[in-house]
């Protein structure tokens, strides 16, 4: 290995090697998405609740 860094998208490369995945960039940036989609999930049930669509 020669230390050096580099960025994989994996939607754009499916069938990357297994040993140039970050996990620990991949797990951080799956929890901040989901802390994300919760929130969203949680401000749209109000907003409807709100509006009457949603009892």
């Amino acid at each position: 290995m020669t230390g050096k860094e580099t960025v994989v998208f994996s939607c754009f490369n499916q069938d990357q090697e297994i040993d140039r995945v970050d996990f620990a960039n991949l797990r951080q940036r799956l929890r901040q998405n989901g802390t994300q989609e919760k929130i969203g999930a949680l401000w749209i049930d109000r907003s409807l609740r709100k509006l009457g669509a949603r009892t």
